[in-house]
């Protein structure tokens, strides 16, 4: 395993459409409610990697 710190874009949080709640710091699912905040873990895979922007890509698996 490697550990590391990066941005799961909303985009590819496809399952279901999530709404921003900016006092509580999270996301939530309209229709499954499922949550994300910040710090969350989860098991993420690399979609894209761009070396000169020196920026990757992540999409989740699932949450660990």
């Amino acid at each position: 395993e490697v550990f590391v710190e990066g941005l799961v874009h909303i985009s590819s949080l496809g399952d279901d459409y999530y709404i921003y709640y900016e006092h509580e710091h999270l996301l939530r699912g309209q229709h499954k409610h499922k949550t994300f905040r910040i710090g969350d873990v989860l098991k993420v895979r690399v979609t894209h990697v761009d070396i000169p922007k020196k920026q990757i890509d992540l999409a989740p698996i699932s949450r660990k």
